[in-house]
């Protein structure tokens, strides 16, 4: 996981119907209505092919959560803060309503593989303080998430890697909190297909340092130079798993 910039021109799907979409949910709510179901929310303006086009760009083309980086349509639009109901962990009952009056909006949104999404996140929202969830005067100021939202922080601030081993960041030698729910809520240690490619990634990654080491003993700087570059492509933002390069302990 790495620190995201998201765009910030609204798409236009969002622009021009989330307002009034958001307006009936929130007068349905405040009527005694709460009980929404996926169908009452329009995927065809949250998950705009427009709007998903320009997450998958800020994104680099990779998930959110893990930095995978599939051939084709290989994910969805997430909501970040669930929009119909929400679950503190993976063995509470669903709780309604959600975050109905986000659905629509550009910074709850973010691209995810459908492991991440589905199989590991799904309505999970737990957050640091429960006390300070706010659903029913529909304020989330209070919150601090559990589970990580790397556009609105530094993941390397929660999480570190030893080679492919994801871990919670030690803070005055205690895990840190959100290191340790983000890790757990999206499967990040518990994936075995995520796993194995993070595993061949660093050994494919070793190796290239192996050839740099090789090229520096024979002293050929073209070489070296090549190398070099291939190595350095690791640590772009666009390179799968680039979090997990940039950020050994």
């Amino acid at each position: 996981m790495i620190k995201l910039e998201k765009s910030t021109t609204i798409p236009s799907s969002l622009a021009t119907y989330g307002p009034e979409k958001a307006a009936g949910l929130i007068k349905r709510a405040d009527s005694g209505d709460s009980d929404f179901k996926s169908e009452d929310f329009s995927h065809k303006i949250y998950a705009d092919a427009q709007l998903k086009a320009q997450l998958i760009e800020d994104q680099h083309g990779k998930c959110a959560y893990c930095e995978r980086k599939k051939g084709g349509d290989f994910g969805a639009v997430e909501h970040y803060r669930p929009k119909a109901g929400y679950q503190v962990s993976t063995k509470s009952k669903l709780i309604k309503p959600g975050y109905y009056w986000l659905a629509y909006e550009w910074n709850n949104l973010l691209y995810s593989c459908d492991e991440c999404n589905t199989t590991y996140k799904r309505n999970l929202f737990p957050l640091l303080d429960e006390n300070a969830r706010n659903i029913s005067g529909r304020n989330i100021d209070a919150e601090v998430p559990g589970i990580i939202n790397p556009y609105f922080s530094n993941p390397s601030e929660h999480l570190v890697f030893n080679q492919y081993v994801v871990k919670p960041r030690n803070v005055g030698g205690q895990e840190d909190k959100q290191g340790r729910i983000t890790i757990d809520s999206l499967g990040l240690d518990k994936n075995q297909g995520l796993i194995n490619d993070r595993r061949n990634a660093w050994e494919e990654y070793k190796n290239i340092e192996l050839a740099l080491k090789i090229a520096k003993e024979i002293n050929s700087q073209e070489m070296i130079e090549a190398v070099s570059n291939i190595l350095a492509e690791y640590t772009s933002p666009s390179h799968e798993f680039s979090g997990m390069f940039t950020n050994q302990e």
